[in-house]
């Protein structure tokens, strides 16, 4: 609320109402601050006894990263770290100097220099576009032979000889429409053409808006007077390259962030029925599989097509009306990994498989557990064409419901390739989470793979975080593994699901 405040910076051991987190980010983008958070004591001590994957996979370090990726509050990991960004969204707030998107020049005096300035921003996910024809043609008309006019753009360092062609040279630049940013390592000039030097970079930034910063390390005692003007325009500067990368990154995910919250996405609308379930549920510990695929249902999320049954016969009944081939499952509330417990088979193709593998569960279900009461097993559909992921649902005593989405099978388990948001979840949101999964392209139609239904599935989460919010003092834990996710229109089935209650 301070009027003189720009940058929020914060070092942060924890916080006792983590939960308010995303609200006061959202706070600040509103008020147009960004915030820098350097979160430390992220390692855990020891591994969850959790039953769900949800909340295997979660805790508070990826809780404090969702909220920060939905409050647009910036993570850093170390002070000179905190420092550099920093004084990069200092002089963009202070300039009004916001990139319009993700696409860098990077003009540069020394080759290895802009290399090195190049690598960093792509890994940092900006891009380094081609100058138009036009810019290339014009830059070759008056620079030395040997410069090089892709991106990075080598001018050389002759091209101080005269600073006029230098300033030319920046102008054309950043006037080309593919730049949205310039970056400038300037590698150890030092004296009088760094003066000149400097001169013409504040030059420039007196006639444009585009967000520049500069990489130079020259003596002090002998480019002072050109630190000196930059300074004075207000133009980052940074002792290497990497560091300037990293001001730049910061610089891009702020204005990304602003760019999301204006304006805010609308707040999802539920189809659920809140009253039977809060009290259904409440104090049962946990709840079988077929009856958690109801809540789903009553919130929007499909299931496979499915019965409760009883007995073989009934079985063989059930799967001649769903179609085969089916699987048989134990349902339990005792049994929370059937097939540990051999309660599950698949790919039944005839009413004699099915009878059998319903006999066979059951006694592995009574060895397993002889106390458990059994409802009973459950014939299902066997999905085919489908993507396999996970929802979840964790409910953490510091920040209140989460929402985990994930591929299935090892990219959850093994390469812990997941999402976190806090509840409640926008579409907008949502599809974030999905989009930010190193495996993305496995949904996005690789390898001529039909893309998935990426839209179901983004409403499939909005729903599950509806149904977190609205169940938060009855549900502690709940997975969907797998949810089933069809080509491009055709939805999203729920597979399978483990819910814990409080």
């Amino acid at each position: 609320d301070d009027a003189g405040t720009r940058v929020i910076a914060c070092y942060v051991e924890g916080f006792r109402d983590a939960r308010r987190i995303v609200g006061i980010g959202r706070r600040a983008l509103d008020a147009g601050k960004p915030i820098l958070m350097w979160k430390v004591g992220n390692s855990e001590a020891g591994a969850s006894a959790a039953a769900s994957h949800t909340a295997n996979l979660g805790g508070a370090p990826a809780l404090y990263r969702a909220a920060f990726a939905q409050a647009g509050i910036i993570e850093v990991n170390d002070v000179s770290d905190l420092a550099d960004c920093v004084h990069a969204l200092e002089a963009a707030v202070s300039g009004n100097r916001l990139p319009r998107g993700n696409r860098i020049a990077v003009v540069t005096l020394s080759g290895g220099a802009g290399i090195l300035m190049a690598d960093r921003c792509s890994d940092a996910g900006l891009m380094l576009p081609k100058l138009t024809a036009a810019t290339s043609a014009e830059l070759r008309s008056f620079l030395p032979s040997f410069a090089a006019v892709g991106n990075p753009v080598d001018l050389t360092a002759g091209v101080l000889n005269d600073p006029a062609l230098f300033g030319r040279a920046l102008r054309l630049i950043a006037a080309d429409p593919n730049v949205d940013m310039l970056g400038m390592p300037m590698a150890a000039i030092s004296g009088k053409v760094a003066l000149a030097a400097a001169n013409e970079i504040a030059a420039l930034a007196r006639e444009t808006q585009l967000p520049i910063m500069v990489a130079w390390n020259g003596p002090v005692e002998t480019t002072r007077a050109a630190y000196e003007v930059l300074d004075a325009a207000g133009i980052p500067r940074y002792r290497t390259p990497v560091r300037c990368s990293r001001g730049f990154d910061a610089l891009w995910q702020w204005s990304k962030a602003l760019k999301r919250r204006a304006p805010p996405d609308a707040a999802p609308a539920s189809t659920c029925t809140r009253p039977q379930w809060r009290d259904l549920l409440a104090g049962r510990g946990d709840i079988a599989e077929h009856e958690a695929k109801r809540v789903l249902v009553d919130y929007g999320i499909a299931s496979t097509r499915e019965a409760l049954v009883q007995s073989a016969e009934q079985a063989a009944r059930v799967a001649a009306e769903i179609g085969y081939p089916v699987v048989l499952k134990v349902q339990s509330p005792s049994i929370p990994h059937k097939t540990e417990a051999g309660g599950v088979r698949i790919a039944l193709a005839d009413a004699g498989a099915v009878a059998a593998a319903f006999d066979e569960i059951m006694v592995n279900a009574r060895r397993h557990a002889p106390d458990a009461a059994i409802d009973g097993v459950l014939v299902q559909e066997m999905v085919s064409g489908a993507t396999e992921i996970i929802l979840g649902v964790s409910n953490d005593p510091l920040f209140g419901p989460a929402v985990m989405f994930g591929l299935g099978g090892i990219f959850a388990e093994v390469m812990k390739d997941v999402s976190f948001r806090l509840a409640p979840v926008t579409h907008d949101e949502a599809l974030r989470m999905i989009r930010e999964i190193r495996t993305f392209a496995i949904l996005d139609g690789a390898r001529g793979k039909p893309k998935a239904d990426v839209a179901a599935l983004a409403a499939a989460i909005v729903d599950l975080s509806t149904l977190a919010l609205d169940l938060e003092l009855t549900v502690a834990e709940l997975d969907v593994n797998p949810l089933f996710v069809f080509p491009e229109g055709q939805g999203v089935k729920a597979g399978d699901a483990l819910m814990r209650t409080f």
